[in-house]
């Protein structure tokens, strides 16, 4: 509504154009009150350029509103006046008129509404001169600006996941893809990138949480769920899979295998997890662990929670660490690792015993 009664000081000051033959430049104030507020709004005061040639045509000071539209608009000697109707959400009627003089007017407008009933007064004198079209052009521009920056910083944070990668990558695809985005001319440059992501363990393990995701989305949304990033790029992510879950065997990535590979999982548990769940220590140590207690129907108390899927703790050489080395747990230098499981044997006791005098000779205590 405010906007409507904005608009209608342009008309104001158009009016006051009527006798003139370049453009103008006028200071418009205005003042509005409205019944039953419990305070007085401030007056306003705003600079307007006059186009040349603008009082030739009186519906034009018509606000910008395609649902308002003005009628029984009369000029008598140097009186104008009119009535509007504006039809839809802010739907109003109202009626105003001016008077003007030699580089002055004055008005008011009168606008009923489901809100209340309004009332603006209103006044113009003629200030210098101006280009209306440069005028026109820096107005544009300025309601620009805000959407300028907010352009310019969305593309440096898209910038900044294409140079980082990774799964900030996976999780921000959405910033290329939507309609009006900033950086849909970066689309090609992050599909390609995350192509390149996929190859790798981590990198499809990233894509295939992304697609859970999407695939979760779209049970709840339907048709009004966005497209997820493999169907955004055209990534076949069963081919993907299969070519991953062939060549984790070759590298024993058994932790993807367990979480992206069922055929392949299942077929190595038959294999190695006849003896799963039996000693903890034997399940600690055993390669397969992440396939056994996903896959075995032995319960163990290893947790396998913490498994990654780009298989950095796949292997029974990544799992030792200083616990591994302690209680008898496989550790990178294999020789010590074996000395070690020797002297303890199968008996978690001993292990136990043996952990806790390296932990003496280690601390000194």
């Amino acid at each position: 509504m405010r906007n409507i009664f904005l608009g209608m000081l342009w008309l104001g000051a158009m009016g006051s154009a009527l006798a003139a033959g370049s453009d103008e430049l006028w200071e418009v104030s205005s003042k509005m009150e409205m019944k039953g507020m419990p305070f007085a709004m401030p007056a306003q005061s705003n600079n307007v350029c006059i186009p040349k040639g603008q009082e030739k045509d009186p519906n034009r000071s018509v606000p910008n509103d395609k649902n308002c539209k003005m009628s029984d608009v009369k000029v008598s000697g140097n009186k104008m006046t009119w009535k509007m109707q504006c039809e839809g959400k802010d739907a109003m009627s109202g009626s105003g008129e001016m008077t003007y003089g030699p580089g002055t007017y004055s008005g008011k407008m009168n606008m009923h509404s489901k809100e209340g009933d309004m009332v603006m007064a209103y006044d113009g004198k003629r200030i210098g001169s101006c280009d209306a079209a440069a005028e026109k052009k820096r107005m544009e521009n300025l309601a620009l600006a805000p959407m300028k920056e907010a352009n310019d910083k969305q593309r440096a944070e898209c910038k900044k996941m294409l140079d980082e990668g990774g799964k900030s990558l996976v999780n921000g695809y959405n910033q290329f893809v939507y309609q009006g985005s900033a950086c849909s001319d970066m689309k090609p440059a992050m599909c390609d990138k995350v192509r390149m992501q996929a190859a790798d363990y981590r990198g499809y393990g990233d894509l295939a949480a992304e697609e859970k995701n999407a695939a979760e989305m779209r049970k709840q949304m339907g048709k009004q769920a966005p497209r997820s990033l493999a169907a955004e790029c055209g990534m076949d992510m069963a081919r993907l899979e299969r070519n991953l879950c062939q060549k984790a065997k070759g590298d024993n990535k058994y932790g993807f295998i367990a979480a992206n590979c069922p055929a392949e999982a299942q077929a190595l548990a038959k294999q190695h997890c006849d003896a799963w769940g039996r000693d903890y220590t034997s399940d600690h140590d055993n390669e397969y662990a992440p396939v056994c207690a996903k896959y075995s129907k032995n319960k163990s108390s290893y947790n396998v929670a913490d498994e990654e899927t780009d298989g950095k703790a796949d292997s029974a050489g990544d799992k030792g660490g200083l616990m591994g080395k302690l209680f008898g747990g496989k550790s990178n230098d294999g020789a010590a690792a074996k000395d070690d499981k020797s002297a303890s044997g199968d008996n978690p006791a001993g292990a136990v015993l043996d952990g806790a005098k390296k932990l003496k000779g280690m601390f000194g205590f």
